[in-house]
């Protein structure tokens, strides 16, 4: 019997598309039909040109209650064996709500995903703080939802292999009371964490907030994106949406620099794919100096602003 994918899409963005063509070919490989939700501020030839062939357009003012409340209704009605969701923030709040109203299973954060013959969805994500890897399944209940951390997987389709058009259904919202407002944009000018090429990621060494605006400063001259561990966070120097690790992002990006990081497994669990690894701590034995490729064994303040001074030349 062929498998019945869906795939919610937030934004148009390289993590929500490489995840859409993982998905495609889960479901080529079982004969299966990927659909797709999206939000109607998403470009539809986007996703069709991906191998999609019918979309469910979403409606109204798109918070995450709304949203979560119509796609429970589509599942209801259409009945699908699986539901992909990219673990943003927001889409994390989303597949959770989606989750309880049906009554189904929900594995978060998953490093893997692949389909079995019997259409069981086999979930995979680290456990034990990276340790080991578990493969989960919901062998009872559908839909199947799992969150797909950003960055795990890559697009790598020739797009023009498919039409970039098809059935599109429009959804209206739910007359439900909104439980979010949308109060003001702000743009950082700093690349997306789960794509950007280079990243410098801060730790509970760098002390403050003001040191993490330092390595926003930085960033904005290189063009790169800013992580940090989950001890800044926990500390208060930065927002969750820029972690990096095991509860956080799973990135992949070309030079990834640590700044004031000891290098728990925690947080190499989310970064170790990086092709250059640069670690700066004061710590000569921090351990964070086996996993780099570069070592500068240095407190991250004087680090931080020669690199600022160089490019603010250039």
């Amino acid at each position: 019997m062929s498998a019945n994918l869906w795939i919610y899409i937030e934004h148009i963005e390289p993590a929500a598309l490489g995840l859409l063509h993982k998905l495609r070919l889960m479901g080529e490989s079982r004969g299966g039909i990927v659909t797709a939700v999206i939000n109607e501020n998403c470009d539809s030839a986007t996703v069709f040109s991906c191998g999609v062939k019918k979309i469910f357009r979403l409606l109204g003012r798109g918070d995450e209650k709304q949203v979560a409340r119509q796609i429970a209704s589509l599942c209801r009605e259409h009945t699908p064996d699986v539901m992909i969701f990219l673990a943003t923030i927001s889409c994390r709040n989303i597949a959770a709500m989606l989750a309880a109203d049906l009554k189904t299973g929900l594995s978060a954060d998953c490093t893997d995903i692949n389909l079995r013959q019997d259409n069981i969805l086999v979930q995979t994500r680290p456990t034990f703080g990276g340790l080991l890897f578990a493969d989960i399944i919901c062998a009872d209940r559908r839909p199947q939802i799992a969150t797909v951390r950003p960055g795990i997987f890559l697009t790598g389709q020739d797009t023009s292999l498919f039409p970039e058009d098809g059935e599109i259904i429009d959804v209206h919202e739910a007359e439900i009371e909104a439980c979010t407002k949308l109060l003001h944009v702000i743009n950082t000018g700093l690349q997306p964490l789960s794509t950007a090429r280079i990243v410098l990621s801060g730790g509970k060494g760098i002390k403050s907030s003001e040191g993490i605006k330092q390595l926003e400063k930085l960033a904005s001259l290189v063009g790169a994106a800013v992580g940090v561990s989950r001890g800044a966070v926990s500390a208060g120097y930065a927002q969750y949406g820029w972690q990096v690790g095991l509860t956080g992002q799973t990135i992949r990006p070309d030079i990834y620099i640590a700044f004031g990081i000891s290098g728990a497994v925690q947080h190499l669990v989310g970064m170790e794919g990086a092709k250059t690894i640069i670690a700066v701590n004061s710590d000569k034995n921090a351990q964070i100096f086996e996993y780099a490729d570069i070592g500068i064994v240095s407190d991250w303040k004087p680090v931080v602003q020669k690199l600022i001074e160089y490019f603010e030349k250039k």
